[in-house]
């Protein structure tokens, strides 16, 4: 089992399931900055930010987001459209419950009825687009992780911890 990808989710905060091949992941919806944590315990493989982000198509649409890799296993773990700072570095180690990101709008997002946002409507309240697009992967495969998630266990992290992040995310 795996721990939800943030406090408050449920079941209900999904607006997009996953449906192979057309969508290989499932969207939460939340607050924009939601902090968002390590399903399990991994290392992080790979971080998409303003410095390390390329031009290729799948990192423009997908925005700023994160590449999870699960310790002893080959599952991996992918958070899609976050902000643009992140509180671990690649090649960190990090535990479940630890916060890896946070949740925004970047990249290619659509309403709900399919339309894309305009980025100039993205940067004001009530930030529209802002969800997780939570990719898992095994042995290379997309699988769907509904089955795998622990609903009933609740994400913990304190104040602590929410003041550890923000100094690494301001330096």
């Amino acid at each position: 089992m795996i721990l939800k990808p943030f406090k408050g989710c449920q079941k209900s905060s999904i607006t997009q399931g996953f449906i192979y091949p057309q969508h290989t992941a499932v969207d939460f919806k939340g607050k924009y900055g939601t902090f968002l944590v390590a399903p399990e315990d991994c290392w992080v493989y790979r971080i998409v930010s303003p410095t390390t982000i390329n031009d290729s198509t799948d990192d423009l649409a997908r925005g700023f987001g994160i590449r999870l890799k699960a310790n002893n296993s080959n599952i991996y773990y992918l958070y899609w459209h976050c902000l643009p700072f992140f509180p671990i570095e690649e090649k960190e180690q990090v535990k479940a419950e630890q916060i890896v990101a946070q949740m925004g709008n970047s990249g290619s997002v659509r309403t709900l009825e399919g339309g894309e946002i305009p980025l100039d409507q993205r940067n004001k309240p009530p930030y529209p687009g802002t969800h997780l697009h939570m990719e898992m992967l095994i042995d290379g495969i997309a699988v769907d992780p509904m089955a795998l998630i622990d609903w009933n266990s609740p994400v913990n992290y304190d104040a602590a911890s929410i003041i550890s992040t923000i100094r690494k995310i301001i330096g």
